[in-house]
């Protein structure tokens, strides 16, 4: 073969090269509607799986800066709907471990750090799920929200996996696709409605990677800087990452409340975290009154129990409640 036609030859070639890479960028943009749709399908048909997750949060109030940042483990049971999960969660320089399971009617929370099982009274459960993400209890939910926004992801192929991604300029439909994880963040969805307008993103990177095969989600990452106001005209910024990992779909071992749980005292709603330290002063003191009791040969029950597993389980409870990682 001469030069000639071996250049010929690699001309072809090249062109063929090309009109494939077009072709397949044209096929991209068609297949987050499809491999959206087949995920909604699929998720349909799990009853159970598992979620890790780690989030952290920096907020900049213009006054000082503060981080927040939590990890979970959880199993889900789909219907009807039980969690367990097992949280670490550092705020202020302190870390707080606990563990939660919640049942259709229950919601006991375990001080990990002394054992004490409390649960919460179920006039204040519906604020628990309230707080729970779809992305985290709901994923037929979660998925037909994804496909409702297909023409805004671009799709990519990685070694069995697609990797959804937020295209750029898509911040409307990014906000759409927030909403979720900022009512879980900030509590529920009456009080994002309040401070929605205000929400500007600045940056963000929002991907769900499926499972080439069956088209379960895999993970789901978000990356955001925005500012928001909490009060009129109080601008803040926030920054925000979020990575969930799915797992044991079908296969998580049976959820089930252990006996101390179920015996456990309830929390008082009317309890507030500031309180929490005068209760443990007031703990203090009524063990130093029961030694002298003892010492006097006195009788007398003892207080000092049941006020430390409500002190010690309110305060856990109450940042299960106002972040749900």
């Amino acid at each position: 073969m001469n030069t000639r036609s071996k250049l010929w030859v690699a001309v072809v070639a090249l062109m063929a090269l090309m009109l494939t890479a077009c072709t397949e960028n044209k096929d991209t943009s068609l297949q987050a509607e499809e491999l959206l749709g087949r995920s909604q399908e699929a998720v349909a048909k799990i009853g159970s799986y598992a979620l890790a997750m780690e989030l952290k949060q920096d907020l900049d109030t213009g006054n000082g800066q503060e981080t927040f940042s939590a990890s979970s483990q959880s199993s889900i049971e789909v219907e009807p709907l039980q969690i367990q999960q097992t949280v670490t969660s550092q705020y202020g320089g302190e870390e707080t471990v606990y563990k939660t399971i919640l049942t259709p009617q229950q919601y006991f929370i375990q001080d990990l750090s002394i054992g004490v099982w409390n649960q919460l009274p179920q006039s204040e459960i519906e604020l628990v799920r309230g707080a729970l993400s779809d992305f985290q209890i709901d994923l037929k939910a979660q998925a037909g929200r994804l496909h409702l926004a297909a023409k805004d992801f671009e799709v990519e192929s990685q070694e069995g996996m697609y990797v959804l991604s937020l295209r750029e300029g898509a911040e409307e439909t990014g906000i759409e696709l927030l909403q979720d994880l900022l009512e879980s963040t900030f509590g529920g969805a009456e009080f994002l409605a309040n401070i929605k307008d205000s929400i500007k993103i600045q940056r963000l990177v929002y991907q769900v990677t499926l499972d080439a095969k069956t088209y379960y989600p895999v993970k789901l990452y978000v990356d955001t800087d925005m500012t928001l106001a909490l009060d009129p005209g109080s601008p803040m910024e926030m920054t925000q990452q979020l990575t969930a990992d799915y797992s044991k779909f079908n296969a998580i071992t049976p959820i089930e409340v252990p006996e101390e749980a179920l015996e456990a005292p309830e929390l008082d709603p009317s309890i507030n975290p500031e309180d929490l330290e005068e209760l443990e002063n007031l703990e203090g003191l009524e063990e130093e009154l029961e030694g002298l009791r003892g010492q006097e040969g006195l009788g007398g029950t003892d207080g000092s129990g049941n006020a430390g597993a409500g002190a010690s389980g309110g305060e856990a409870g109450s940042e299960g409640i106002n972040q749900q990682p």
